[in-house]
């Protein structure tokens, strides 16, 4: 096409690359006198970098479509629920699940019910030593999160 005296743009838009490859496409064929691609070790890619944007974006819009579905309607061909996930993982997009907060056993609960009572009359000048947090999860020693605090 650029022998016939179209421009890079028009090959670009024509053959949906980018222009670095009509480029090196020029390069090869005045090396080679040809323009084949070398061969390839390993399976070709099923999609392209575009597609794999567009697998992205959808999931970026609305968190909770399944990849099951994506493979199945987001593209012109099918592709697996498994390249759908690997195409997310590589841009750091992993399934989560909603935290609910810690599970309160019994024995969770009686610490809580003694902690209440302990400190029930409590006055102000006692309560100025607290210190109140977000009520984020981490912990100061070697204890788990979430476990109650033993005495001071």
């Amino acid at each position: 096409m650029l022998q016939q005296g179209a421009t890079h743009r028009d090959v670009v838009r024509r053959l949906g690359c980018t222009r670095i490859t009509v480029t090196r496409l020029m390069q090869r064929l005045r090396q080679t006198v040809r323009t084949a691609d070398w061969p390839r070790t390993g399976r070709p890619q099923v999609t392209t970098p575009i597609e794999d944007r567009h697998i992205r974006v959808l999931h970026l819009r609305n968190r909770f479509v399944t990849t099951t579905l994506t493979a199945r309607t987001a593209l012109e061909h099918v592709i697996s629920r498994q390249t759908v996930y690997r195409r997310l993982r590589a841009h750091g997009i992993r399934a989560r699940r909603p935290y609910r907060g810690a599970f309160l056993t019994p024995p969770h609960r009686l610490n809580r019910r003694i902690w209440a009572r302990r400190l029930r009359r409590w006055q102000p000048w006692n309560w100025a030593r607290v210190l109140f947090s977000d009520e984020s999860r981490f912990a100061s020693s070697g204890t788990t999160a979430g476990s109650v605090c033993a005495e001071e």
